[in-house]
């Protein structure tokens, strides 16, 4: 033997012991319990949002038709000015100040 025997160290058999514990298996009953409660409240998370699917299909295909209603009624010409004044900014690389840009957003309003 070549080992020197105190360089072993102590060997923990206890995961071995036949003996009950009961703290360890309440430890371990109430993690699965845990998880099954989890688990059952997202399905019925998921099971709510699934019956309210058409519900809500119908609210965006409502709040879709009347966003079109809305953008039929602007009559044409309002904001072109702010608009061309944008992208004759944007193309001379131009930062407005605040005073030309409420000139602008003013023009709109007309």
């Amino acid at each position: 033997m070549t080992e020197r025997r105190d360089s072993i160290g102590r060997v923990d058999l206890r995961a071995l012991d036949a003996a009950p514990d009961m703290e360890r298996d309440e430890a371990v009953m109430r993690a699965v319990m845990k998880r099954i409660v989890a688990t059952a409240q997202r399905d019925l998370e998921l099971a709510r949002l699934l019956r309210l699917r058409r519900a809500m299909l119908a609210m965006a295909a409502v709040l879709a038709a009347l966003a079109v209603g809305i953008a039929r009624e602007i009559p044409r010409g309002v904001g072109e000015t702010a608009v061309s004044a944008v992208a004759g900014w944007i193309a001379a690389g131009h930062v407005p100040s605040n005073g030309e840009l409420l000139a602008a957003l003013q023009e709109t309003d007309r």
